[in-house]
């Protein structure tokens, strides 16, 4: 079950909209409650959450088609997140997408992805560390909360190439 944090005496006790969904005055707890639930059953979050992982797992510039499919699924199932991803890897433009080839592997999916190629034992994590930074992607360090991008424009440079098959 999810949780969030509730502080009464910081708690905007009047009468809210979220989204056009009226909130009566005085709910307290129970308002958090049902802005969550209004925005988990949004058909925003359910595009929104689709495409994120469309684009994640798919293409930098996933088929709008996949999206909408995602989408769908998300809105009928309840924001069932298993059957969406089931939607995406069944679907005819997923597959389209992935044999294109065109996802880049972010400086951390790089070097953990070889080191568990090649079965290695770790004794200094502190140096992995650095050499995801060098590759440009310290750990903690992007300070929007949104993070990192899941695009490979973000890794594809003259330097991130060099970086790459210096650690290779």
């Amino acid at each position: 079950e999810a949780a969030f944090f509730y502080n009464d005496r910081l708690h905007d006790h009047g009468a809210k909209v979220v989204l056009g969904v009226k909130i009566a005055a005085g709910g307290g707890m129970s308002d958090g409650l049902k802005v969550l639930d209004i925005l988990a059953r949004s058909p925003a979050t359910a595009h929104h959450i689709s495409y994120e992982l469309a684009q994640r797992f798919a293409a930098d510039d996933p088929p709008q088609a996949l999206v909408d499919r995602m989408t769908a699924t998300y809105l009928h199932s309840d924001g069932d997140l298993r059957q969406v991803m089931e939607t995406m890897l069944k679907a005819p433009e997923f597959w389209q997408a992935a044999e294109a080839r065109n996802k880049i592997k972010s400086p951390l999916e790089l070097v953990v992805s070889a080191l568990r190629g090649v079965n290695a034992e770790i004794t200094n994590p502190l140096a992995l560390s650095q050499i995801i930074a060098n590759l440009g992607e310290p750990l903690y360090g992007k300070e929007p909360p949104t993070g990192y991008p899941n695009t490979g424009a973000a890794w594809v440079s003259s330097s991130g190439l060099v970086g790459r098959m210096q650690f290779a």
